[in-house]
């Protein structure tokens, strides 16, 4: 894996150059930047790809092509698996397979009645046999099959004839040529054949595929694939001999092999030699990279390469799994017939015969016994260890959660002497909306969850978590421990009984992980979680590498409070979380005291084929309807938590004096009263209570926005059962939060009325704040400065009511959108104060003068006197980004632009949101997109366009970049951050404007979000799509601020 990683990213900064370019420089390290800007180590689609092979193989314990197929489309269309988090580099052949099989799932799912959003679950044998997952024409031989392959022949090595023929289905069903198959086939048994330690002479022996060709079965090679295993590539000249590397697969195989063949025993050498072949240089080396990283062995791979590798703890671990999951397999299955994988019909097609490699006869309980010890791991639940009295072999009650130890089955037990997963450790912090649900974090499943949090299961151990008091928000801080080893049941046949007498049981527990399982909530002050989070960071690493951490007094001692849940009451009793922590490594040190973390369950019915199947039947919640409710019943748990807080607050003097007995008798009245006059004063009270803890919730106390909340959650409920066909990727949040827009009206043009009086209407109906209120605790300063006598209003902006810090190391100058007509520090101020949040920076707001009063380049000059006057302010260049959207968007393009006119220090970064760039409204999407932007209007843009450029706007041209950047210069640019949604008029000018950026050497990444609106990441608080933008942002721009 890391030999396939190493040799992408060390091509990916020249990917398309060709061999004269890289004559002329050639690469001799590995470094960051060029075609895709990426950081050094960062890795392209060769490795996101082999990664989602490879949790395929992982999560499935099997080769399941329609699952790759799946994680293929999440990292097409989400971004899964990518080093940037999301899709930038992907092969014409690659792209055309995934779209198909979206079709095709979309048909299956219609004509199986299965709804949309769980056709990626799909795992009935049948539904899996009838689906077919060869999604690419014929003739399509792109190295694309070639570059993921590693995983498979990694994971099945032990059984070569089925690595083999594994290897060259997982290329086929996105390239459909037999030269795609049989490369695939060839190169899996070179990796099987180096990892069972063949020396080299063997590889790359004429006569290899003689030497194994009962690995290939009775399938031989396409000719020009034979050639090739005959040694075709054994060129000295390399490049000057035809050695080529294209991304033809049989181009693409021939020079991997060239380079494994001449690298003088040297990875560095070959992969080197890989990448300066030139063309598709990372395809090549990431090809190389996946023979010779078998061959060599992880210990002689260049060091320097591989600590600069990007997520290379994450790539360990899905190696160590491949290992792991890859020798279950080969012990718990019995070979599978792959002659049954391929439907050998007239056009040679490929259709998923078998998924499961032994099905048991439902004709002989004798034949199901032996079954069973062959297909052991499939069809396996895993539920928290609430209680610790399960045992091996007991039967459970999934409806109520709960062990059934009065009746068990009897298994040997085979007991691991190494920890897997491998230990886990981290620190979350409570101001992510996602990290609040602490039962989801610690990966309790959704029934489950929705069981402890309705008190359906009484929570105990540290399900008990959910009984923490306070609500979890921007200074939680959250230390999430766990440390497992897995004991296995091996069954033992005999002891299968006909029935089990226990009615109620569903499952039985076939393994145990028994470990360590902690989370230790930590409440911080405002004003030194910096410094604490700093020490708690230590904390952790210390704890992944089992040593003692360091007590560092001055901070951890200034924590608020310490709460602490785990599956083990003496960890519970501990009072700081060092004394947790050195409680845990005296448990790690004594290894028979151990305790149960999770049970991993087995259905009844596959011990029992005569036990009634509709009595033991369990069917857990729908995922997304449960983590639907779930959100909606943590909210109203917050609430609650909120008012319990306010009520016990000892400090609150209205509490203690004003309002005391109000309240003492309203809480009276609710716990005690049961009359029906009562219960009308409840509901009264409750009315109070929430009128009260809404607005403190949302931090917000406008009517409309609190209205649009309430109004949004009732719509998400409704778009999660209603499915969109079209756009399947599409939350049920964001079709809701269209559906509002929808509600409102598009503000219209009124072509009779002044323009003067027409912009005032439009200010005045600008809704941002609306839907972004700013936050109770947001902090705005306002200045004023000044530069060769033009003066300007700013206003400096942070997160949590702190002075914003005039020498901050991260500065975020934002301009607002609005067409340069709209937008104000009231409508941007609650969005800027979340950038504040999230970016850690302090943000300022310029308050540039807008048209028609103003027209450009007032906007400009208005910019160019901050961006100055702060320079002036001795504030650093390089603590600077420049960031805005739509319209605020075109101006930070123009102002970069200006700034390298006059010959400033340029800033550190810029950030882009839907950037208004082309005043010629010349770009198809103005076409393509109109029916599709719920924000703005071509009509509007052409209004805008006029009174922006002011009275003589006949006689500018639309294309002058004074205020159309798409055609300025951006050579000298710092690296640009670009968002887009593909649903709006504007899509295709920050695609125009990357294209024209890269060109001129600018370190550009831009996103576009699949079917979303115009400046989606404003609305962050209604729908994950933009906060994972956002998100996506942070960490590009930490990459900015090492």
């Amino acid at each position: 894996m890391f030999g396939l990683t190493v040799g992408d990213a060390l091509g990916a900064h020249v990917e398309f150059r060709p061999n004269t370019y890289l004559v002329a420089n050639p690469v001799k390290d590995l470094v960051g930047g060029g075609t895709w800007g990426l950081q050094r180590g960062q890795f392209t689609d060769d490795t996101s790809m082999a990664l989602c092979l490879a949790n395929s193989l992982i999560a499935c314990r099997d080769f399941v092509p329609y699952d790759q197929l799946v994680r293929y489309k999440w990292w097409y269309r989400q971004g899964y698996m990518s080093s940037t988090g999301h899709c930038f580099d992907i092969g014409a052949a690659t792209r055309e397979a995934i779209q198909e099989f979206e079709k095709r799932q979309r048909k299956f799912a219609h004509d199986h009645d299965i709804l949309l959003d769980q056709i990626d679950s799909l795992s009935d044998r049948d539904l899996l046999q009838a689906f077919d997952v060869h999604c690419s024409k014929e003739g399509v031989a792109g190295n694309g099959a070639l570059m993921r392959l590693a995983p498979v022949p990694l994971f099945f090595y032990r059984h070569p004839k089925v690595a083999v023929d594994y290897s060259g289905i997982s290329g086929q069903i996105t390239h459909g040529d037999e030269k795609a198959y049989d490369a695939c086939r060839y190169y899996g048994a070179l990796i099987v054949a180096a990892v069972h330690g063949e020396d080299k002479s063997k590889l790359t022996s004429n006569t290899f595929y003689d030497e194994h060709q009962e690995w290939f079965g009775d399938k031989t090679l396409h000719p020009e694939i034979m050639t090739i295993a005959q040694g075709s590539y054994k060129k000295k000249g390399g490049y000057q001999d035809g050695i080529r590397g294209k991304g033809y697969i049989v181009n693409a195989l021939e020079a991997a092999l060239w380079a494994f063949w001449s690298d003088g025993d040297s990875f560095e050498t070959g992969a080197l030699n890989a990448v300066n072949l030139g063309d598709d240089t990372d395809t090549t080396a990431a090809i190389y990279g996946q023979l010779a990283g078998a061959y060599y062995g992880y210990n002689k791979l260049p060091k320097k390469w591989l600590e600069s590798i990007y997520a290379k703890e994450f790539i360990q671990c899905v190696s160590s799994w491949i290992a792991f999951e890859g020798e279950q397999w080969f012990k718990n299955q019995a070979a599978p017939d792959t002659r049954e994988l391929i439907n050998a019909t007239l056009c040679g097609l490929l259709i998923l015969k078998s998924i499961i490699s032994i099905i048991p006869s439902p004709e002989s309980h004798l034949n199901r016994k032996r079954s069973l010890v062959d297909d052991f791991t499939l069809n396996t639940l895993v539920r928290k260890a609430i209680t610790p009295e399960g045992r091996i072999g007991h039967c459970y009650d999934g409806w109520r959660d709960r062990v059934l130890s009065s009746q068990t089955l009897y298994f040997n037990i085979k007991k691991n002497e190494c920890s897997y997963p491998p230990i886990k450790c981290e620190i979350k912090s409570g101001d992510k909306l996602e990290d609040r649900n602490l039962l989801r974090l610690i990966d309790f499943p959704a029934d489950l969850r929705l069981s402890l949090l309705s008190n359906l299961v009484e929570p105990t151990g540290i399900a008990s978590v959910v009984n923490y008091p306070f609500v979890i928000d921007e200074y939680t801080r959250i230390f999430y421990y766990s440390y497992l080893v897995r004991n296995q049941g091996l069954l033992d046949v005999n002891s299968i009984q006909p029935q089990i007498g226990t009615a109620s049981a569903t499952h039985v527990i076939t393994a145990i992980d028994c470990g360590i399982d902690v989370v230790v909530l930590l409440r911080l002050p405002p004003d030194d979680a910096g410094v604490i989070d700093n020490s708690l960071r230590e904390v952790c690493e210390c704890m992944k590498h089992d040593t003692k951490p360091i007590n560092n007094e001055h901070a951890l001692n200034r924590i608020l409070s310490t709460y602490i849940y785990s599956n083990r009451s003496d960890l519970t009793g501990q009072s700081t979380l060092l004394n947790v922590c050195q409680a845990i490594l005296n448990i790690k040190n004594n290894p028979a005291d151990q305790q149960p973390c999770n049970y991993i369950l087995r259905p009844i019915n596959s011990f029992h084929s005569d036990q009634n199947q509709q009595n033991i039947a369990f069917i857990p919640i729908e995922p997304k309807i449960a983590t639907m409710i779930e959100d909606h019943w943590l909210r109203l748990s917050s609430v609650s938590k909120l008012w319990e807080t306010f009520r016990k607050n000892i400090t609150s003097d209205v509490w203690q004096t004003d309002l005391k007995k109000q309240f003492d008798e309203y809480w009276k009245q609710m716990v005690f009263s049961n009359c029906f006059f009562s219960i009308v004063k409840k509901v009264a009270v409750l009315i109070v209570l929430l009128a009260i803890i809404i607005p403190i919730y949302y931090n917000s106390t406008n009517p409309e926005h609190l209205g649009f909340r309430f109004l949004h959650s009732l719509l998400s409920i409704k778009h999660a059962l209603v499915h969109d066909v079209d756009r399947p990727m599409l939350s049920a949040e964001y079709r809701a939060f269209e559906s509002i827009l929808q509600r409102r009206p598009i503000f219209q043009i009124d072509p009779d009325l002044d323009s003067f009086e027409l912009a005032k209407k439009i200010r005045a109906s600008f809704p941002l704040d609306t839907f972004v209120p700013r936050s109770s605790t947001c902090q705005v300063d306002k200045h004023l400065y000044e530069y060769e006598g033009h003066a300007v209003d700013a206003h400096w902006i942070h997160h949590n009511r702190t002075k914003p810090k005039l020498g901050a190391d991260r500065i975020i100058l934002y301009f607002h959108g609005g067409g340069y007509i709209a937008g104000d520090i009231q409508a941007y101020s609650g969005f800027e104060c979340h950038l504040s949040r999230l970016f850690n920076a302090t943000v300022i707001h310029l308050e540039y003068r807008l048209a028609p009063e103003h027209p450009l380049p007032a906007a400009v000059d208005d910019a160019l006197t901050l961006y100055t006057a702060l320079l002036l302010d001795d504030i650093p260049a390089s603590h600077l980004v420049i960031m805005g959207d739509s319209a605020g968007g075109g101006l930070t393009l123009l102002t970069i632009q200006a700034i390298l006119a006059r010959q400033l220090p340029i800033p550190r970064a810029a950030i882009t949101l839907s950037p208004w760039t082309d005043f010629s409204a010349s770009s198809e999407s103005h076409i393509r997109n109109r029916f599709t932007d719920l924000m703005i209007r071509a009509e509007s843009i052409a209004w805008s366009i006029q009174h922006v450029l002011g009275p003589n706007h006949a006689q500018i041209a639309r294309d002058d970049p004074s205020h159309s950047p798409l055609y300025g210069s951006f050579k000298g640019f710092p690296p640009l951050y670009i968002t887009v949604g593909t649903a709006e008029l504007l899509e295709d000018d920050s695609r125009r404007v990357t294209g024209k950026a890269r060109t001129e050497g600018v370190d550009v990444t831009l996103e576009a979000g699949q079917n979303l609106m115009h400046v989606h990441p404003l609305f962050f608080s209604f729908f994950p799509e933009a906060r994972d933008t956002l998100d996506n942002i942070r960490r590009w721009l930490e990459s900015k601020f090492p």
